[in-house]
């Protein structure tokens, strides 16, 4: 590959080329998907091309600034983070024994009496189910807050799983309040 610093010398090279050719920026995969050894993995993108100008009372742009364009860049950004997201859960933050990395969480809700009534009853409901499908449910018998968990588990499947039935029927849940 050839570096140019200036727009005469990109121009000339350019001349050399086919006009109906294409040109695309190139990202090596150690700067995207933070690699450790370069030359790996690229990411192409149309370049989004600026024409700026150093002076104010400049008739020619004397500055060219290729780029990429905003998608790409979110594009490149999501991935790392995702990226980022699977390392860390797949690398165990601590060195200690003593500190368990893998426990559940407990989370404190707080529901009126009336919802949490309700909840009662819809648990009620399952276990009835579950008593007649000789135990052939997911979960088996349900309390309000394994009630609770298993929602949350089928919440998170519209993350992690999302054209599953749990993830897909969820999402649609979460569609219908607006959380599209």
């Amino acid at each position: 590959m050839t570096t140019f610093t200036r727009i005469g010398d990109l121009i000339a090279a350019l001349q050399e080329c086919d006009p109906d050719g294409t040109i695309t920026i190139t990202l090596d995969g150690a700067l995207v998907f933070d690699d450790e050894v370069p030359d790996e993995v690229e990411y192409r993108s149309d370049p989004v091309v600026d024409f700026l100008f150093s002076k104010s009372d400049a008739v020619k742009s004397d500055r060219v600034h290729l780029g990429l364009s905003k998608m790409d860049t979110e594009e490149i950004v999501s991935d790392r983070r995702n990226q980022l997201n699977t390392h860390l859960k797949e690398s165990s933050l601590s060195t200690n024994p003593g500190v368990v990395m893998n426990a559940p969480v407990a989370i404190a809700l707080a529901f009126d009496h009336d919802t949490y009534v309700n909840l009662q009853a819809v648990v009620a409901n399952c276990n009835l189910s579950e008593g007649s499908r000789d135990g052939a449910t997911t979960h088996g018998k349900l309390d309000v807050p394994r009630l609770l968990a298993m929602l949350a588990e089928d919440a998170a499947m519209t993350n992690t799983r999302p054209s599953s039935w749990e993830g897909a029927n969820m999402q649609q849940v979460l569609d219908s309040h607006g959380y599209v």
